[in-house]
């Protein structure tokens, strides 16, 4: 059973998405993700509001540090 949706720029509609996905594929190289060192917010201001930029640490146990949590998306979580 599939569990996800693999989704395509080519079907996205909103040019904000495709700029957003264009940087990353910009930004990634070679490599599967880009690193934190590979993006810079400032050149995402088009869409800073909508993004969250998170660190996986991994000692002494698996945690998440985030670095950036767009407003956009903190105001529909609910978060502060």
């Amino acid at each position: 059973m599939k569990c996800y949706v693999e989704l395509s720029v080519d079907t996205a509609s909103d040019p904000q998405v495709r700029a957003a996905y264009e940087y990353w594929q910009h930004a990634r190289g070679d490599k599967l993700m880009p690193g934190r060192k590979d993006i810079d917010p400032l050149d995402l201001k088009f869409c800073l509001g909508w993004l969250s930029l998170v660190d996986v640490l991994y000692e002494p146990a698996r945690r998440f540090k985030y670095r950036l949590d767009g407003s956009k998306l903190t105001q529909l979580t609910g978060g502060v």
